[in-house]
């Protein structure tokens, strides 16, 4: 199963913004959906499928002109859990981009300027995913902005932390956080 997934990887995935995707046109939306349901059954996180171009879109290939003719899906999976479950790429270019990207981060660290302008979006009445989307951050870390009001991953774990302890003690009211 592994090597059937870094095999369709290899062949329709890219590497960015602390995930993989994995892309497909419309008619392949069953296969796509069949991958991402193989990812997460070996544990890994996975975004929903989504329609990343329109039909009609004007794309630039090679010098060449082209026009969509089929809405193109995708869907992403964290980085590290691609590297830890997968073992990476068996394409070196997006190997290497992906351990370069993995390699000692244990966050995305996003300035304080995403987090603003995410939750500017929302009290727009954005969604959490338009506003990460157009923000350029990934889902999980807009929801955890918006949602758990995280600042960032230490932060978040603290929380987590904090929670456990207060549970431990048998503790019934442990504040806004619980």
């Amino acid at each position: 199963m592994r090597e059937f997934i870094r095999g369709y990887f290899d062949s329709d995935g890219s590497v960015g913004n602390y995930q993989v995707f994995l892309v497909g046109s419309e008619g392949h939306a069953h296969i796509l959906e069949y991958v991402r349901e193989l990812c997460l059954r070996l544990g890994m996180r996975t975004g929903p499928i989504e329609i990343y171009r329109e039909v009609g879109e004007e794309r630039l290939i090679a010098g060449k002109r082209t026009v969509v003719r089929e809405r193109g899906l995708r869907f992403s999976v964290n980085a590290r859990d691609f590297l830890t479950v997968i073992g990476g790429f068996g394409h070196d270019a997006r190997d290497r981009k992906l351990k370069e990207m993995v390699k000692g981060r244990k966050w995305t660290p996003w300035s304080s300027r995403e987090r603003e302008q995410v939750l500017e979006l929302i009290k727009k009445g954005l969604t959490i995913k338009e506003a990460a989307r157009q923000v350029g951050v990934p889902y999980l870390t807009a929801y955890f902005w918006v949602r758990k009001g995280t600042r960032s991953w230490d932060e978040y774990t603290l929380t987590r932390q904090a929670r456990r302890v207060w549970r431990a003690r048998g503790d019934s009211n442990p504040g806004p956080t619980g």
